[in-house]
């Protein structure tokens, strides 16, 4: 009930305020021209709404939409703020377990920033308490010198659950060489691996690898060998039942595992280098799959660069190896094209154009005229027209959403509204269709509504709008005819009106198929 009179008053006033009077008044009753509100007046009254109306959202947008408001809040309100995220830590509890687990992480990330206590009691009640929250708050921690209280909590959350290895790191860069609890720290991380050698998912524990590669020659010899031992022996002892292909294809070329203790030991192989030469060359002569990988890359794991990168874990045919090189050499271009895009536009452009992915090819196009709009709005405009020309013709608008921004962006630089708004139309557009797509009634996505695709582009599509036009954006909102992921947008307009733009998460697909009655 409170959606639809939220979205009717919001109708209503749209809808009035773009009336035209039948007759103009005469002087004596035409009244001042009503002055447009200040953005952060503008902001204010939209979250303020919000605040009011989220009560009536769905559960799975409630908590979703709390800890938003509260993001937005900090502006206003930081008492406000933190209360607001306490809020949607509460009402988060009512969530289904994965739901849980992928939420409150963000929230309490997002309330130690504000208020530490608060942050570490929150924590504190999630059983286990993720490895990565607690790395942030630590943090925080260390930039206000509380060293005792996050070795302290480092050990208490530990303790119940994942060992965070990543706190420790920070921990230890902090600490002086010559400080003591640079080894018992070290030693706790060695004991904390000893009892728990895989993640929560059943996986290689990385962390303490990499604790040991950044720091082996800043601990005694006999304990980092020790160190090294137990990880080479945990991967070699386990059974290697499950079966594994796992292919990487890069740049420099592609390369195989057909064991996930090579993919392991491979994390691993430039420290068991630098510690025991010899206990290397046994490995790579014994493990094939292992050697060949480490002859493209010596570093290890490390020093293959993601960004050009595709692999999977699945059997592989040749088309789909084919398919992957294919994406890493186009992403490979389209960073080229981009670095090449200020100091050589035309030359970023020759680059562009050899990258055979339509998507990215897009992409590219639209950095190269948004790094050059204003210093040559004509050479600009004419790679805006490819742009767009490419865009309509890619069928997931998934993969069309962030590059419409991009133009419209670089449309409004170069002074042409009427194109930024068309390309702002064409996102909010292709936005609807993930949302059909989101709630599709055969294979609904059945993920948090947060984490929603159509949740995430609504939200981006909007804080573009709102960054170019202001308030002048806000008829935007009605374009959006879901109350609760309209209800998300308007907070995003709202923080991003106070020059704080929302904290976008990362997207999920979890399809399930109709149930046959």
């Amino acid at each position: 009930m409170k959606n639809a009179l939220w979205f009717a008053l919001l109708s209503a006033s749209l809808i009035c305020a773009q009336e035209k009077p039948a007759a103009k008044p005469d002087a004596s009753t035409q009244r001042p021209k009503q002055e447009k509100p200040t953005p952060r007046a503008k902001a204010r009254e939209l979250l303020d709404n919000a605040a009011e109306m989220v009560a009536a959202t769905n559960p799975q947008v409630h908590a979703a939409g709390l800890m938003h408001l509260a993001y937005a809040y900090e502006t206003l309100n930081r008492k406000k703020a933190i209360e607001f995220y306490q809020q949607a830590f509460t009402s988060s509890a009512v969530l289904g377990a994965n739901a849980r687990e992928n939420l409150q992480p963000d929230i309490v990330t997002a309330v130690a920033q504000l208020s530490l206590p608060d942050a570490i009691e929150m924590v504190q009640q999630i059983r286990p308490a993720p490895a990565h929250v607690v790395g942030t708050i630590v943090a925080q921690m260390m930039q206000k010198e509380q060293i005792a209280q996050a070795i302290e909590l480092v050990e208490t959350t530990g303790s119940t659950g994942a060992y965070s290895f990543g706190a420790v790191e920070q921990i230890f860069k902090k600490l002086p060489e010559d400080d003591p609890r640079r080894i018992a720290l070290f030693s706790s991380a060695m004991s904390a691996y000893t009892l728990h050698s895989q993640d929560e998912g059943g996986n290689f524990q990385r962390g303490f690898a990499d604790l040991l590669a950044r720091h082996w020659q800043e601990i005694p010899r006999s304990m980092a060998d020790l160190s090294l031992t137990a990880i080479i022996n945990n991967i070699l002892d386990r059974k290697d039942d499950d079966p594994l292909t796992q292919t990487v294809a890069t740049e420099k070329g592609a390369f195989k595992f057909n064991s996930r203790k090579d993919v392991e030991l491979f994390e691993i192989i430039n420290v068991v280098q630098g510690l025991d030469p010899k206990r290397a060359q046994e490995l790579l002569e014994k493990r094939p799959d292992l050697r060949a990988a480490f002859e493209l890359f010596p570093g290890g794991s490390t020093s293959i660069n993601n960004s050009s990168t595709s692999s999977t874990s699945d059997n592989v045919s040749f088309a789909r190896l084919q398919e992957m090189r294919q994406r890493a050499q186009a992403e490979s271009l389209a960073a080229q094209a981009m670095a090449e895009s200020e100091k050589d536009p035309r030359k970023a452009l020759e680059i562009a154009g050899a990258i055979e992915i339509p998507a990215l090819k897009a992409r590219a196009l639209g950095a190269i005229a948004g790094s050059v709009g204003k210093k040559d709005p004509e050479f600009a405009k004419g790679v805006l027209s490819r742009c767009s020309s490419m865009l309509s013709d890619i069928k997931d608008p998934g993969d069309r959403m962030d590059t419409w921004a991009t133009v419209a962006q670089t449309a409004w630089n170069i002074k042409d509204e009427k194109q930024a708004w068309e390309a702002i139309d064409h996102g909010i557009a292709d936005a609807t269709a993930l949302y059909k797509l989101d709630t599709d009634e055969d294979s609904p996505n059945v993920a948090l509504r947060e984490y929603w695709p159509s949740t995430q582009a609504y939200r981006r599509i909007i804080s573009c709008a709102t960054k170019l036009f202001g308030v002048d954006a806000e008829p935007m909102l009605m374009k959006i005819r879901d109350p609760d992921l309209a209800l998300l947008a308007q907070i995003e307009m709202g923080s991003t009106l106070l020059a704080k733009p929302g904290r976008h998460s990362s997207t999920m697909n979890n399809r399930e198929g109709k149930k046959k009655s």
